[in-house]
């Protein structure tokens, strides 16, 4: 059996907005979460779940094989662990994470994205992406 593991997404603007992604197996369905300018707990809170899958969201349902794509990706990459040192005042700062049970990954990184991380960068995208489709149909 498949292990579908929640694959989280956060992109904080210095200014204080901020924006939630998750995509998540609930019952063997398969769903997207969303919220904009929230105001949320540390991150830590988040990678331990504990973001209100509720509260002030928006939920759309996503298609096994939309889900599995973005995995396929996740699980196909080979990129380094440490990034290049880099630090700043004005942007924006990008989380992504997956938790699988007791077992998770975490990738942060500020501003443009470390160039051996641009996969990454493109697992994100695709996430917003999918959010972005779903709200221009609503």
């Amino acid at each position: 059996m498949r292990d579908f593991p929640d694959i989280h997404c956060l992109k904080e603007s210095h200014r204080g907005n901020t924006e939630i992604f998750v995509l998540y197996n609930k019952s063997k369905s398969f769903h997207l979460l969303y919220q904009k300018n929230t105001v949320y707990p540390l991150p830590e809170a988040i990678q331990k779940g504990c973001i209100d899958k509720e509260q002030d969201s928006q939920r759309f349902t996503v298609t096994k094989k939309q889900y599995e794509s973005v995995l396929k990706r996740l699980e196909n990459l080979s990129i380094g662990i440490v990034p290049p040192w880099q630090a700043g005042f004005d942007g924006e700062t990008y989380r992504i994470w997956l938790r699988n049970g007791c077992s998770e990954s975490a990738f942060t990184w500020w501003g443009e994205c470390p160039l051996q991380w641009q996969a990454l960068e493109t697992v994100f995208n695709t996430i917003v992406s999918l959010a972005d489709d779903f709200n221009d149909k609503t």
